[in-house]
């Protein structure tokens, strides 16, 4: 809607000057800063007056004042189609507050449009006074006589809404007339391309596309990438870039960054290095570290040692990964045969381990900049070429001869022995190693050898050289059992750790418990679970887990209700506590009580076989069987659990 603002930066005295001044003159006509010009009007000294004082009272927010002062400037220059627009834009503000002024709107427009004195924004306010009166035909009717009067891109845009929320359809004939008008204006187009994302992205698509080529500038190109990266058009994507680029044109660094990390993806090494000229003077340590990688992928290892050079010069490159990098270098001069600059390069590690990935294993290739999210007793397999891609023995000799430790010689050829065939002389290598490793990691490493080799006890005197206090052997060594699944000696060991320690962790408890429960040991499990609620009465996973046990195996519920609801009041959101408290009001046949805490779960849809099939018994007993049979038959897709699944298969042979 259009405002007069001229006059909004003129003092008060100025105002009241200028219309003294018109008014002194003594003719007929007037002239005054910000009158509203009309062909029909014929301004003079009282329309001047009066309007002047209207701006001062509307800008200040009187706006009853104003409308009076705005009618008095109407009767002196009645043919001036501005001052009657300004008359209603400001009774419409007023209406927002007195909602019968809509009635003095509709009255005043429709008189006007008799006498033919009337803009397309008067029409705007008319048709909204109507909609807001229940007038709907006629809003309609108005806003569709505005649109034909300014052809303004924006109001067939807020036209759109309109005919959205009041006649409850899309037309989207509207948004495409105002692309047609303001196709020009980038604000106008994106906002129109962002309402197709939801109900045609193709025609999002095209809007997106030819926004690009029309403006060509970096908001442009950034929007069509994220669109395409959005709606995973991954070829258009990649062939949008790759044209900006063949045609020398600018492609913003964001653009750059998501094209590259498409071609990462899809492992296209060659594209990424072909490309490399346009991102050589990049800081960015991710960007580099791609091109770092796709080199060494592509055997382009002379490349690579010349990027990994580069990286450790950036700015922003962690210190804490400097090792790791130097590890690198040092594997990819092995690589190219130089074996006196790899030596150079390891002696900067001082882990040891990492110095034996490096010559011994494709260690590159493991991503060693990202997050370790493997599990730490992951064995690292054999791989067949070790003995042929580089010559270890001959690398572990010149390091022995630039001074790496006896102890680190030891353990390089140990690793070495151990990835080959040579495992006997590996272990009694690792033994000599006992107490000679100050390192705590080293010495988990090498005690975990022990293990894999069914040599408990060893590992137990390697362990026992590691100074970390939070360390606890038998609760590593049970761990180790629990995840091969050797569950007997996951069990004895987890019980040795809960005797020796004087504050075992919730860990130790929790994987205790898990393995009985699975082992049908339900009497121990509780007996566990409630010595551990003693050492950690405010651990929510543990009160979850002895509540849950308590509901499944016992009759105890005020107890199991007295636990969950701790448990749920310190975690509200966790998915599983919440599946705990449902199926304790199932069991005490509050079933809508039960539904009410599966809300959450409900919304994102659960994903276990045993919180589908809770989530189908509860349905089943609202006598919902639509839902009943939904959930159950999840349960038997999601197949996490054969008990669950096998349950859950039962109970839908019954429903039919």
């Amino acid at each position: 809607m259009k405002i007069n603002k001229t006059l909004m930066f003129i003092s008060l005295p100025v105002l009241i000057g200028i219309a003294i001044i018109g008014c002194s003159q003594g003719t007929d006509r007037a002239e005054a800063p910000g009158y509203p010009r009309s062909s029909a009007g014929n301004p003079t000294r009282d329309s001047v007056h009066f309007y002047t004082m209207g701006e001062v009272a509307f800008n200040q927010g009187d706006l009853i004042t104003a409308y009076g002062l705005f009618n008095q400037a109407d009767l002196h220059d009645p043919e001036n189609i501005s001052i009657k627009e300004r008359i209603i834009e400001t009774l419409w503000i007023i209406a927002r507050e007195e909602e019968e002024r809509n009635e003095e709107i509709i009255r005043r427009v429709e008189n006007y449009i008799a006498r033919e004195l009337y803009t397309a924004d008067m029409l705007r306010y008319y048709g909204l006074s109507c909609f807001d009166t229940e007038r709907t035909e006629k809003g309609f009717k108005a806003f569709e006589m505005a649109l034909e009067m300014d052809k303004d891109p924006y109001a067939y845009y807020e036209y759109f809404f309109y005919n959205m929320q009041l006649a409850g359809e899309y037309d989207f004939s509207y948004l495409d007339k105002a692309l047609e008008l303001g196709s020009n204006d980038p604000e106008l187009v994106y906002s129109i391309a962002e309402i197709y994302e939801y109900n045609n992205p193709q025609r999002s698509r095209e809007i997106y596309e030819a926004a690009a080529e029309r403006f060509a500038d970096e908001e442009s190109q950034d929007r069509l990438v994220s669109f395409y990266l959005r709606f995973f058009h991954w070829p258009a994507l990649r062939e949008y870039i790759s044209n900006e680029f063949s045609a020398g044109r600018h492609v913003t660094k964001e653009s750059k960054k998501i094209y590259l990390e498409l071609l990462y993806y899809n492992e296209d090494y060659s594209t990424i290095l072909k490309n490399y000229e346009h991102y050589e003077d990049y800081q960015d340590v991710g960007i580099q570290e791609i091109f770092f990688f796709s080199s060494y992928y592509a055997k382009e290892y002379e490349q690579a040692v010349s990027l990994a050079e580069k990286i450790l010069n950036l700015p922003d490159y962690p210190e804490e990964n400097r090792e790791v990098m130097f590890a690198s270098i040092g594997e990819l001069y092995a690589l190219l045969g130089d074996y006196d600059s790899a030596a150079d390069y390891l002696l900067l590690v001082d882990d040891l381990h990492l110095i034996a990935s490096a010559v011994l294993t494709d260690y590159i290739r493991e991503a060693p900049f990202a997050e370790d999210t493997e599990n730490e007793f992951t064995q690292q397999p054999v791989d067949e070429e070790i003995e042929s891609r580089v010559d270890a023995n001959l690398l572990i000799e010149i390091l022995s001869r630039k001074g790496l430790s006896q102890p680190g010689i030891d353990y390089l050829t140990a690793s070495l022995y151990m990835l080959t065939d040579r495992e006997d002389e590996g272990l009694l290598l690792l033994e000599g190693l006992t107490g000679k490793i100050e390192d705590d990691e080293l010495n988990k490493k090498i005690g975990t050898q022990f293990l894999t080799q069914n040599e408990p006890e060893k590992a137990l005197r390697v362990f026992s050289y590691i100074e970390d206090p939070e360390f606890e052997p038998n609760f590593y060594l049970g761990s180790y059992y629990y995840v091969t699944g050797r569950d007997s000696l996951a069990m004895e060991y987890l019980w040795q750790a809960l005797q020796t320690s004087d504050h075992p962790s919730n860990e130790t408890f929790l994987s205790l418990a898990d393995l009985l429960n699975r082992n049908n040991m339900h009497e121990k499990e509780l007996e566990v679970m409630e010595q551990a609620i003693e050492f950690h009465p405010e651990d929510p996973l543990i009160l979850n887990w002895l509540g849950y046990s308590l509901v499944m195996h016992t009759t105890r519920y005020a107890e199991a209700e007295e636990y969950l609801l701790k448990a749920i009041s310190l975690e509200p959101d966790n998915y599983h506590i919440q599946d705990s408290v449902a199926w304790l009001y199932y069991n005490l046949e509050d079933y809508q009580k039960a539904l009410d805490y599966m809300e959450d779960i409900i919304a994102w849809g659960p994903d276990d076989s045993t919180v589908a099939y809770h989530l189908g018994m509860i349905y089943y007993k609202l006598d919902d069987r639509d839902n009943a049979k939904n959930y159950l038959q999840q349960a038997v897709e999601l197949n996490t659990d054969t008990s669950y699944r096998e349950r859950a298969e039962t109970k839908l042979r019954e429903l039919e």
